[in-house]
């Protein structure tokens, strides 16, 4: 299994955007286009991730509360079992399946914020899709407000929106039963879909975010048919996080933005471009900061030649800790003209 992560706090910077993409997934994460005008713990506390394996592809995005452990912990524990299960060796996984393992992924998770947040009140959104192709179909599953849209001919559509009150992992749910009722699971056909796109909340935000995020989704695949086939999730991905960050400036109110998709187009594309291999895809494994021979444990890498930044240049050096894990490419978001 190849993943990337992109991690809230290791990207700060204001009005950028950071973008990895392989095949036919993308992610993109950015702090904002303004700064925040509610109350924060960190100035960036989303996440986003893919994984891509033998039998399928799972993408995820989270809008952490109160602090960067709840997104980042999520699609760790995401990304290091049951997304590579899933895209590895899924089974004969019908929808009752999926919904026992979700389920049991989703509460594993929020045990595990519930470890790591220490004093701190951390919680997270989180919205997942699982692509299979044997047969073709996409999983999904969701806790809170994070989105998930489907784009195609017949237009894009909001796949089970989220419901009043919000929910969140980081919560003293101690049982699946505790769990269930504000977790949205199922699936979803695939007939004219040409792309999957999650998104957090800093597109859709009243009085921060875009006026209509389903036109938002429409415009960025529009655009991304004139790209290149290879490119396609990466354009939907840029586009969106940078049509979210245009509307907060145009506000002065900010908000993290993080973006996870699925460019399926024509279903020979999808299989085909599943097949390339990533960059030093033999020395990554779900977690991993960078391929693995790339790096000095203790030592702060510099600035890849292949990492580029949106806008503005990092105004300092890399942070550390846990540090986003990418195979694959990452790019910048902001196209000259833009």
């Amino acid at each position: 299994m190849r993943s990337a992560l992109l991690r809230g706090r290791e990207h700060p910077w204001l009005d950028a955007v950071d973008a990895v993409a392989e095949a036919h997934a993308a992610i993109a994460l950015s702090r904002g286009g303004a700064r925040k005008r509610y109350p924060h713990t960190e100035p960036n506390e989303d996440a986003a991730g893919f994984a891509l394996g033998a039998e399928g592809a799972f993408v995820a995005v989270a809008d952490g509360h109160g602090g960067f452990e709840g997104s980042e912990v999520t699609l760790e524990h995401l990304l290091g079992g049951p997304a590579a299960q899933w895209t590895e060796a899924p089974g004969a996984l019908d929808a009752d399946g999926f919904r026992r393992q979700a389920l049991a992924a989703l509460l594993d998770a929020n045990d595990a914020v519930h470890r790591e947040r220490g004093g701190r009140v951390a919680r997270t959104t989180v919205s997942f899709a699982v692509l299979l192709r044997a047969p073709l179909r996409l999983l999904h599953a969701a806790v809170g407000d994070s989105h998930l849209f489907v784009a195609g001919a017949a237009g894009v559509r909001e796949v089970a929106p989220a419901a009043q009150p919000v929910g969140f992992l980081g919560m003293a749910s101690e049982s699946v039963e505790a769990l269930a009722p504000v977790v949205r699971i199922g699936e979803e056909p695939l007939a004219g879909v040409r792309a999957v796109v999650l998104v957090t909340d800093g597109l859709s935000e009243k009085g921060v975010g875009v006026a209509d995020p389903a036109a938002a989704v429409a415009e960025a695949v529009r655009h991304a048919e004139r790209a290149p086939a290879g490119s396609r999730a990466l354009e939907v991905a840029r586009d969106l996080a940078e049509s979210a960050l245009a509307a907060q400036r145009r506000q002065r109110s900010g908000d993290n933005v993080a973006v996870a998709v699925l460019w399926l187009g024509d279903q020979s594309e999808a299989s085909s471009s599943a097949t390339r291999s990533p960059i030093a895809s033999e020395a990554v494994r779900p977690g991993d900061s960078m391929p693995t021979r790339f790096t000095s444990p203790g030592s702060p890498r510099a600035l890849s030649s292949a990492i580029t930044k949106s806008r503005n240049a990092s105004p300092g050096p890399w942070s550390f800790g846990r540090m986003p894990a990418w195979s694959g490419e990452s790019h910048a978001a902001r196209r000259p003209g833009r």
